[in-house]
């Protein structure tokens, strides 16, 4: 499995490192095929705009997308503006709202999907509860 990590913006709270621990946590608790490569980009909220505009035809920004394409690839788009929102509205680090939604858009990748259903919502919750505290994190919901 391999990440790259785009900045498309200053932010600090997510280093390459620390973007590969997350994804080799992932890893321990839900499958991901070794040869899953996955693109992550932090980004502003303009241009998360224009992203949601054009993939989902939603004209505001969003926290977080993740895209799965056809050969064991995927993206994850951050929006460093909601992460710092999230956080601050939170009370929690920005490196762990980072963490979150970069742990919430593999999941996406991986076939889950808290919209499904409760039961769905609830299994997805515990992964990435699990996850975080796999990376030494921890989040109150």
């Amino acid at each position: 499995m391999q990440a790259e990590l785009r900045l498309t913006v200053p932010f600090r709270a997510l280093s390459k490192v620390f973007v590969n621990q997350i994804f080799q946590a992932t890893a321990k608790v839900v499958h991901i095929p070794q040869d899953f490569v996955f693109s992550v980009a932090v980004v502003s909220s303009p241009i998360m705009k224009n992203i949601n505009r054009q993939y989902r035809q939603k004209a505001q920004a969003t926290d977080v997308l993740s895209f799965k394409y056809q050969h064991h690839a995927g993206e994850i788009i951050l929006s460093a503006d909601f992460i710092r929102q999230q956080a601050k509205a939170h009370h929690h680090a920005v490196r762990t709202e980072a963490a979150f939604l970069l742990i919430h858009g593999i999941l996406h990748i991986m076939g889950y999907d808290h919209e499904r259903s409760y039961q769905a919502a609830q299994n997805m919750q515990k992964k990435e509860i699990k996850i975080l505290q796999l990376c030494g994190l921890t989040l109150e919901f």
